[in-house]
């Protein structure tokens, strides 16, 4: 497969909206007024957008809302089950969700725990610290005292240092886990449940017993699940290689840049704001397709 492909490939995943369609009355034009929102989101969009005709019309959502709109819309996140045609992923808040990491220490070197901070506001994360804090093998804890109970509270935990236990929980917070794409470039292993919801890393490609140790519901499991695989290094050690080459296609700018790109152009298509001539003058314009 060449890289062309591998981007049209991604695009389509990414993509799912059925053409032609209307952008709807919410569609607007990007200008600099964007910035007054939310910054992240909207220096991401505005990265993209501004290459292309500046009264092209995109519906597009900041946040971390994750119901289908109405019209194909670009969004941070999106539901992995159902009919999800109108969420179109966007790599959006990137600053926050794609952070990699460089994890010098050994696998076998690291203690034998399973490790997770963060804040609890969520129920399924409340009810995971009610399970696992202070369990043996585990070292869990929130670091928001929102409720002012002081239950299940522990010191903020930097990456590096979670990073010396071998396996480390990913749990979805108002969308997907902020820290999945750090712990799949590390050498620790992923303890997560099956994911509900996706976005530009394409979380719903991830393969249970392949990229990561699927953990009950309920994480009733999880100390024994550290027990086993603390005891065979060859099997958690295979994780984490298929979880560093599932991650490995995201820290190449040149490529994340492009297959962006070529999302706008499928919507600017598709919403016959575009021609497939215009299209093609933009990518040779914008050197989209040789980037790649």
């Amino acid at each position: 497969m060449t890289e062309l492909e591998a981007a049209l490939g991604r695009v389509a995943s990414c993509h799912r909206a059925r053409a032609p369609f209307d952008v709807g009355p919410t569609a607007q034009s990007w200008d600099w007024s964007l910035f007054e929102k939310q910054r992240n989101y909207a220096f991401d969009l505005i990265e993209h957008l501004r290459w292309f005709p500046s009264d092209s019309r995109v519906a597009f959502r900041f946040g971390d809302d994750t119901d289908v709109p109405l019209v194909p819309t670009l969004v941070k996140a999106r539901p992995i089950d159902g009919d999800v045609a109108n969420s179109i992923l966007f790599p959006l808040n990137k600053v926050r969700h794609f952070r990699f990491v460089h994890d010098s220490l050994r696998f076998e070197d690291k203690r034998d725990e399973v490790v997770w901070r963060g804040k609890a506001y969520q129920p399924h994360r409340q009810r995971m610290l009610a399970k696992l804090h202070g369990a043996a093998g585990s070292n869990v804890g929130r670091t928001d005292d929102r409720d002012g109970s002081g239950r299940h509270l522990e010191p903020f935990l930097p990456i590096r240092a979670q990073l010396a236990r071998k396996f480390v929980l990913s749990i979805e917070g108002n969308d997907v886990a902020t820290n999945l794409k750090w712990i799949l470039s590390s050498n620790s292993v992923c303890f997560m449940r099956r994911p509900r919801f996706e976005t530009w890393f394409q979380e719903g490609l991830l393969e249970p017993g392949r990229h990561s140790v699927e953990v009950a519901d309920d994480y009733s499991n999880v100390p024994d699940l550290v027990r086993f695989h603390a005891k065979r290094a060859d099997l958690a050690e295979q994780l984490i290689r298929n979880g560093n080459d599932f991650y490995a296609r995201f820290p190449d700018e040149r490529m994340e840049r492009a297959v962006a790109l070529l999302a706008v152009v499928r919507y600017l298509t598709s919403s016959g704001q575009l021609s497939t001539a215009g299209s093609e003058r933009y990518l040779e314009r914008r050197e989209i397709a040789a980037s790649v």
